[in-house]
């Protein structure tokens, strides 16, 4: 670098002298060191043969003046070991290749420059490429194309390397060979000339001037809308620098510029990448993980007109052949880039990445992690995360090495916290690296932003992390800063106190507090989340509950099934609405109930839903195709191929991304038992049981029951029992599932399950009903230490004629004798006539 930035500067001021003139070994030293720490590329259409020395040294001036480019990912300007030594090996090698010239004579003589040429065309790509002096590598053809190996001068750079004969010679051999094989715009040309053109190589190949023109006129361009205009103008004069300078321009425009929602904005993007994945084949490696890198921190979408998935797949097999460079390179930096950039534009695994990738490359980042910046060292933990693929190994690893910086006092807050919560998202824990966190984090806790403290609240939680003063102080920190807190790290604070089950009663009221300053922000999914963990956490905020009623009311018609499931079971736990409401008569002339209008449109949407046998929301339906929304609420169009009689099924994420899938048939609900269970049990403590809804959830919950939990199950089997529905067949199959699983059941859980049977008058099998008591003769001194359940087991035993069956059981005689001692008649008389405990927040039944 040192070499670069004095032959640079010597060239810009026209200051070289006869010796630097003449000396090969400069020019192909300062081109090993620009192609090792810059990563260059150069431009393929003109030589230093074809223009005048005037007009290199005017280019040359142009790009000086030029602001950096460098990306926030830029290497450090020490060099690290591995550099150093390339550059030795570099230099050695590239003085011994001009000596073997000037012993030929061919460097020094026009008259020989076929014959140079030639020579130093077989010096091969360690010498002129990206070798850097390394073993020469096999260029996979089908990717790069002829000739890639050959990495051109950068432009900067390109006065200086001019200067020298030797240089020149290897240039116009570089540029010849790029020319018979083809160059960036070779897949252009073909159309060309498959549509009756001339095919001719060169007089397509954009000029330098007009890539200048097109740089100039992006730097003077301050809005998105200027910017379409120039992509959709000159986008056949784009070559992959031109590209890097429009994205760099993109993202440096201020944030209001480039909103997501915009027209033009998403024009761009959509250009951008279209461009980005034109120019790929033949790109730079080096180029391409930044362009990469930089089209993921704009949020663009892989585009393969309307086949994201494709394209995707296609960088990834473009980079899995890049990795192979890199790994010869030693670059770790570029490495990492390259894994977090193709993390990020999965989208949360929207989209699918190459794991085998992911999983080669964590082997040979092992044995760099001792050496990485902890930045970098959190940045590959973030890949990891965002893919879920866990490899222990390498993660272990940037945990011990992370510990150790952070133990010598290097301590960054924003890699720290991105670290902790990559490790909560993979469920990793090290106790060593979450002790030494947590404390420089507690230290420096006022410095961090609502968006550190959310993460670090959640992240914690996740890895049940229960130091009192850190949370304290955590707590502190986001009450200071509550009103500047949105929606998503209001929910992010209340899910984390309620994970932990911290009953910060300030806090709480500040969160509520906060809420309902900006309740017309929160979006269905946050609001229905809210909701429930309030419920959860059995606070009763009153004053915020109209608000929150009259929200959840106006977003109704966005909620997805998983909302309404949240939402009720949130509302009925926070014990809103009475439990008879379709008792209640609304005054005349006066508006409806808030509770009843609240409870019957929940019902009707959740009916809307669970009227699909397939848990989905139909919009349309026309013969074989239709369109839905899954339980993401996202767009899906469905239609059936005629040939292979495949399903075909296009999803539209909110990210942008279209992915198309293939299926044999289709086996996907799109709900789950525990939403069954909660809208059940909700609605019926509510008194709002909708009949039509209770079968479709009957029907729902008999095709799935395998799929039940313990307690999505007593849940179920109680909903009905409060709502007085019942339907045999499915009693048949809960009856099937509870003798499969009542074994496992606590107290709490068996008594409510029983008493749900007994409720309902669904007679068990006499031997599911033997195995019952003998069940809670074993477990007898647990069953009587809570009398409610005891009396609730009780009655449902002798509802169901158990003990005609077998009057002497252990059960019966026991539990006489206690009616006797405690003269507890009454408790037998009256355990029929109340509902069960909630068997899904019973403390009792977590027993099981």
């Amino acid at each position: 670098r040192n070499i670069a930035g004095l032959v640079l500067r010597a060239a810009k001021q026209n200051h070289f002298v006869s010796p630097l003139q003449n000396s090969g070994f400069l020019a192909s030293c300062l081109y090993s060191c620009c192609s090792i720490a810059c990563r260059p590329f150069a431009p393929s259409n003109s030589t230093p043969d074809e223009v005048s020395g005037q007009a290199w040294e005017a280019r040359c001036d142009n790009q000086c003046e030029q602001p950096s480019h460098r990306t926030e990912d830029a290497p450090s300007q020490s060099l690290r070991p591995h550099e150093e030594s390339a550059y030795a090996r570099s230099a050695s090698q590239y003085q011994a290749s001009v000596s073997a010239c000037t012993t030929h004579a061919c460097c020094a003589s026009s008259s020989h420059s076929s014959r140079s040429r030639s020579h130093c065309a077989s010096l091969g790509p360690s010498r002129l490429g990206y070798g850097h002096g390394l073993p020469p590598l096999q260029a996979p053809q089908n990717i790069w194309g002829p000739g890639f190996w050959c990495s051109p001068v950068p432009r900067n750079c390109s006065a200086a390397i001019a200067a020298s004969s030797h240089s020149a010679a290897c240039w116009s051999s570089l540029c010849s060979r790029r020319a018979l094989h083809g160059s960036s715009s070779s897949s252009r040309m073909q159309g060309d000339a498959a549509a009756g053109g001339s095919g001719d190589v060169e007089a397509e190949l954009p000029t330098q001037e007009m890539q200048n023109l097109v740089i100039e006129q992006l730097q003077n361009s301050f809005n998105m809308g200027r910017i379409k205009e120039i992509l959709k103008h000159y986008d056949s004069h784009f070559d992959q620098w031109t590209l890097a300078v429009a994205m760099d321009h993109v993202q440096k425009l201020p944030v209001d510029q480039r909103r997501a929602s915009d027209p033009d904005t998403k024009e761009v993007k959509q250009r951008l990448s279209a461009l980005y994945m034109h120019l790929l084949p033949e790109m730079d490696p080096c180029r391409s993980v930044k362009l990469l890198q930089t089209l993921a921190q704009l949020g663009v979408c892989m585009h393969e007109p309307g086949k994201n998935q494709e394209g995707f797949t296609a960088v990834n097999r473009h980079m899995s052949q890049v990795s192979e460079v890199l790994l010869k390179m030693d670059n770790d930096q570029d490495v990492i880039n390259m894994l977090w950039a193709l993390a990020k534009h999965s989208h949360h695994r929207e989209l699918a990445v190459d794991e085998d990738l992911f999983r080669y490359m964590a082997q040979y980042l092992v044995t760099k992690v001792p050496s990485l910046q902890f930045r970098m060292l959190s940045k590959t933990a973030q890949a990891y995360a965002l893919v879920g693929i866990n490899e222990w190994s390498l993660l272990d690893s940037i945990c011990a090495a992370a510990f150790a910086k952070l133990q010598s006092g290097e301590f960054d807050p924003a890699p720290t916290i991105n670290l902790l919560d990559a490790l909560s998202k993979l469920r990793m824990e090290n106790d060593s690296f979450l002790a030494i966190a947590s404390l420089k984090l507690k230290a420096n806790v006022a410095a961090l932003t609502p968006s550190n403290l959310a993460t670090v609240a959640k992240a914690l939680a996740e890895m049940r992390y229960d130091d009192e003063t850190m949370w304290r102080r955590l707590m502190e920190q986001a009450t200071r800063r509550m009103s500047i807190l949105n929606p998503s790290q209001v929910v992010s604070f209340t899910w984390a106190l309620s994970k932990r089950g911290i009953a910060d009663v300030p806090m709480h009221a500040s969160l509520a507090g906060r809420s309902q300053a900006i309740l017309d922000k929160f979006n269905a999914s946050e609001l229905a989340s809210l909701v429930y963990l309030l419920g959860k956490q059995g606070l009763e905020p009153k004053s915020l509950m109209p608000s929150l009623v009259e929200r959840a009311t106006a977003l109704m018609g966005s909620m997805s099934l998983r909302n309404v499931s949240n939402l009720v079971r949130g509302f009925q736990l926070l014990d809103y609405g009475a439990a008879t409401l379709t008792d209640q008569q609304q005054p005349e002339g006066g508006e409806p109930d808030p509770a009843a209008q609240l409870y019957t449109m929940a019902a009707q949407r959740a009916k809307e839903w669970l009227k699909d046998p397939e848990g989905r929301l139909v919009l349309s339906l026309q013969g074989t195709s239709e369109e839905y929304l899954d339980e993401e609420m996202r767009r899906v169009e469905r239609s059936k191929d005629e040939h292979t009689a495949d399903i075909i099924e296009r999803v539209h994420y909110k990210s942008g991304n279209v992915v198309e899938t293939r299926l044999y048939h289709v086996s996907k609900k799109h709900f789950k038992s525990q939403n069954l269970s909660d809208i059940a049990l909700a609605l019926a403590d509510r008194g709002a049981a909708d009949p039509e809804l209770f079968s479709y959830i009957a029907v729902r919950a008999k095709e799935t029951m395998r799929s039940f939990t313990l307690m999505s199950m007593v849940d179920l089997v109680c909903g009905f029992a409060q709502a007085g529905y019942y339907d045999k067949e499915t009693f048949d199959e809960l009856e099937r599932q509870f003798g499969a699983t009542f074994s496992e059941m606590g107290p709490a859980y068996l008594a409510d399950t029983m008493w749900a049977f007994a409720t309902l008058k669904h007679p068990l099998n006499s031997d599911l009903l033997k195995a019952v008591m003998d069940s809670s003769w074993s477990r007898w001194h647990r069953m009587c230490s809570d009398q409610q359940v005891l009396a609730r087991l009780m009655w449902a035993l002798y509802t169901l004629n158990a003990d005609a069956l077998q009057p002497d059981h252990a059960v019966f005689t026991e539990f006489q004798r206690l009616l006797e001692e405690q003269e507890g008649q009454t408790e037998v008389a009256d355990a029929g006539s109340g509902s069960p405990e909630q068997a899904g927040s019973t403390p009792s039944g977590q027993s099981s």
